[in-house]
């Protein structure tokens, strides 16, 4: 019997990667009905079992590898989120609290030293080195 199957690399999303560090990935199996309800980009939810994958039977390979084994995650429940990282834009603030933020970004823009302000809010926990974020 063939069953419809995919298998799905997901990756953490980039506001939850520690700074400086590479987002972490991990391979989800998909079977069924399960498939193609997710695309790249999208943000999802996804429950399952997490197994370890079998590398070898028996033989050299299977030495080889020890007690060592690559896991993927079972899908059982798929919930997608949202279409992609950035569906979410501004969409969550109240009327009020746009406009707030457009008066805010034109004070910013019609000031004094708007790209000097920029560069302070990028990375603030690095002092100095305002030139390197001013490029």
């Amino acid at each position: 019997k063939f069953v419809k199957f995919q298998e799905i690399k997901l990756q953490e999303l980039p506001n939850q990667v520690p700074m400086g560090h590479i987002p972490r990935s991990m391979s989800v199996h998909c079977r069924g009905e399960l498939t193609r309800l997710a695309t790249p980009g999208d943000v999802v939810t996804i429950d399952g079992v997490f197994l370890p994958q079998r590398v070898a039977e028996s033989g050299y390979r299977a030495m080889k590898a020890g007690l060592v084994a690559t896991t993927f995650l079972e899908a059982q429940n798929i919930l997608v989120m949202k279409k992609s990282y950035d569906d979410s834009g501004n969409s969550h603030l109240s009327a009020e609290e746009q406009a707030k933020l457009d008066e805010r970004i034109k004070e910013i823009a019609h000031g004094d030293d708007p790209v000097g302000a920029l560069s302070s809010a990028i990375a603030p926990e690095i002092f100095g080195h305002e030139d390197i974020k001013k490029a």
